[in-house]
Order: structure tokens, then C-alpha cells, then sequence
């Protein structure tokens, strides 16, 4: 039996991948979360510098489609200005946490996701398919199996 073959990458915002249509540009929100302000500037932007699909992936990723290598720099300058990107390349690239959807603020789970958001920098350089999901409980981690989980059941004190 053969190895399977990996093709390309899990593109970002400053690494995006070549397609068919155009590049794609996929972007991490931050938590898991866009509010109503950054879902419209999505929209806007994607019909400005793409193709106007904005895809969901399975990991909670939203990817704009259809953009031109022309217009990538000022499409990455314009999510920068909404809050929906890393400024720096190789953080966005290590930051690929999922997070439960139905946390809380303040919980366990955001304080795992701000730690670990901290730690990136220091870390060794990650594969190319990374992820981490932090869990407030057993078997709540709703995308495929990540590379790194952390769980935060049973409870602990502290």
C-alpha cells in the first residue's frame, strides 16, 4: 500500500494558494469569531478583491476565493484594518487553534486559547497541517482530529 500523496498546503492570509480561480485566501478568526462589522467588510472585500464566494472550511477557517496576485497586498492590508489578521506572516501561519462554540468568555477554554496564543512565538516551527483545539470537555472538539488537543476535563482546581 502506497503513502497517501499531500498536495499543496493549508493556505492563510499571507500564504495563500494558487486555484483554478484565482488565489485563495484563507483566513483564522480570532476565537473562532467575526462580529456582524467584520462579516460585512468580508463581504465587501471578497466582491472588491475576489471572486465574492467566502467558502467555511471544516475547521471554522473562511476563505475568500478568486483574487488576483495584484490585489492580495491591499486585500491583506484591509483585513489587517478590520482586525481579521495577523500582522505578522508567521504568526498567522501557527495560529490554528479551534476552540469550542459554545465557550463562554473567561472560561477555561479562552484562558487555554489566550495561553497558548502567547506561547506560538516561542515555539518551534510548526508542520505545514497544524492545528490545536482546546475543548472545555470530552469529545466537544467538533473538526477533524487535531495535530495538538488539550482538554480541560476532568476540571482542576486552580
Amino acid at each position: 500500500m502506497s503513502e497517501p500523496l499531500v498536495k499543496g498546503w493549508c493556505p492563510g492570509a499571507h500564504r495563500p494558494m494558487r486555484s483554478g480561480d484565482g488565489l485563495v485566501v484563507r483566513l483564522r478568526p480570532f476565537r473562532g469569531e467575526v462580529s456582524a462589522v467584520q462579516v460585512l467588510a468580508l463581504c465587501d472585500l471578497s466582491q472588491r478583491y475576489g471572486s465574492g464566494l467566502i467558502e467555511l472550511t471544516s475547521r471554522g477557517n473562511l476563505q475568500i476565493r478568486g483574487v488576483s496576485s495584484e490585489d492580495h497586498p491591499a486585500l491583506l492590508q484591509a483585513l489587517d484594518g478590520h482586525g481579521l489578521i495577523d500582522s505578522d506572516p508567521a504568526q498567522e501561519s501557527r495560529r490554528n487553534i479551534l476552540v469550542a462554540p459554545d465557550r463562554a468568555a473567561s472560561d477555561l477554554t479562552d484562558r487555554l486559547y489566550d495561553a497558548l496564543l502567547a506561547t506560538l512565538p516561542g515555539l518551534p516551527p510548526c508542520p505545514r497541517r497544524w492545528a490545536s483545539c482546546s475543548t472545555p470537555g470530552p469529545g466537544r472538539c467538533w473538526a477533524p482530529a487535531p495535530a495538538i488537543s488539550g482538554s480541560s476535563w476532568p476540571p482542576t482546581a486552580g
